[in-house]
């Protein structure tokens, strides 16, 4: 669905989190994610929001991992 979903759509930001991805985060970027919540989420979620609402690239935000863009 990721993958679809950024084809058609490669500006919107995809963070998935949950069971499977705080097992398995390293899958989660060859699936079209940008990024994977580890853990606890309610407050990461909350600031990784607040940095793309500001237009900024997200990073430092615990509990995330990001896809790291090329260039």
């Amino acid at each position: 669905m990721a993958r679809y979903i950024k084809s058609r759509y490669p500006h919107i930001f995809i963070a998935v989190g949950g069971v499977h991805a705080s097992l398995n985060p390293e899958a989660g970027h060859s699936r079209g994610l940008d990024a994977v919540c580890i853990g606890e989420g309610e407050y990461p979620v909350v600031e990784l929001a607040a940095q793309l609402e500001k237009g900024l690239t997200p990073s430092g935000i615990s509990n995330f991992w990001f896809k790291r863009m090329a260039g």
